[in-house]
């Protein structure tokens, strides 16, 4: 064989081998997507996202305990700094065994949460038959506070205020102090609602999550990924799932492609809650060689502290990802007990 043949036919040789083992020279191969490896990925990813949005939750109510843990610490202070305070009126009491409450005391000037401790100074809040009952009304309802007998005297008693819920802010209450058939004048006592933490429905938000959006490419609802060029999913009600695929008519060309979703461009949290933290995961579905760090979507913009739920999000793909993008989205939301976010 002639040395120009020999080498031409080992140069075609050499650029097939090429063409098989190289993922950017054969992309029909690197094309085809592996939906069950693609479902196994979806369940890390939500298994990992849910744990991460738990331990979020979990951190907020221990910081919640800690603080509950200071107040009653500044409680116990400013017991021991005033041995006794009384500012009553005599000209006031008609019956000197009426029950007077002079001071009422809270360690957080915004008011006192349900289960929160308190204290009252004043006269006849005690007597030979036990301790005075203390009510205070909340909305329509009048709950009873419980008292800490051991740190309870005719001149001072020490409270921890009923569970109570579905108040938006801090209010004004009424408190009354009843022994022995005798009530208090009705004072001024401020309350305040728990902050809880938890993960945002999205199945309270269908509409908006339809239509209150911008997206690069339109976007439809649908509940698996095989609806779809451009769709998002909502996975436990909590998780908000989204896949683009923007596979080629032209196997053989690369082009890149890049998009932004805005969701929720609008819409805000009601009641005071607030956005705590957005849990993004990113999903990197790997055909081909994939640059280390790479990412087909990131979290842009985000409103902590706030009740708006924008998020603007960019996605890219190429060849090397089967040319999807897939990302899943979280929000870690606060606000007070018993109030509806939505």
């Amino acid at each position: 064989m002639k040395p120009k043949i020999l080498f031409y036919c080992l140069f075609l040789f050499a650029l097939s081998s090429f063409a098989q083992t190289n993922p950017i020279s054969n992309p029909k191969n690197i094309n085809k997507v592996d939906e069950a490896a693609i479902q196994k990925e979806v369940k890390t990813k939500v298994s990992q996202i849910t744990s991460e949005s738990q331990k979020i939750i979990k951190a907020s109510e221990l910081a919640q305990k800690k603080n509950n843990e200071n107040l009653n610490t500044k409680i116990a202070s400013e017991i021991v700094k005033k041995s006794k305070i009384k500012r009553i009126d005599p000209e006031r009491i008609i019956n000197p065994n009426q029950p007077v409450v002079s001071e009422v005391y809270y360690p957080d000037p915004i008011g006192v949460k349900p289960n929160g401790q308190f204290v009252l100074w004043g006269s006849n809040l005690q007597t030979n038959t036990g301790i005075a009952e203390v009510t205070v009304v909340i909305g329509s309802k009048t709950l009873t506070c419980k008292p800490m007998p051991s740190l309870c005297s005719a001149d001072r008693l020490q409270l921890v205020m009923p569970d109570f819920s579905g108040i938006s802010e801090p209010v004004n209450v009424t408190l009354t102090v009843n022994n022995d058939g005798l009530k208090s004048d009705p004072v001024s006592v401020k309350v305040t609602p728990e902050i809880v933490s938890t993960s945002l429905d999205f199945s309270l938000f269908m509409n908006q999550l339809s239509h209150d959006n911008q997206h690069s490419s339109p976007i439809l609802k649908a509940n698996n990924t095989n609806e779809g060029k451009h769709i998002f999913l909502i996975d436990g009600n909590t998780i908000l799932s989204v896949y683009h695929s923007c596979k080629l008519n032209n196997e053989n060309a690369a082009t890149e492609y890049t998009g932004t979703d805005e969701w929720f461009s609008t819409t805000q949290l009601k009641n005071n809650w607030v956005v705590k933290q957005v849990v993004f995961y990113d999903m990197v579905n790997k055909c081909g060689t994939v640059a280390t760090g790479q990412t087909s979507a990131n979290l842009s913009t985000y409103h902590p502290n706030s009740p708006s739920l924008h998020t603007r999000i960019s996605w890219y793909n190429n060849i090397n990802m089967c040319f999807q993008s897939m990302y899943m989205v979280t929000y870690i939301i606060e606000g007070p007990k018993g109030t509806n976010y939505w």
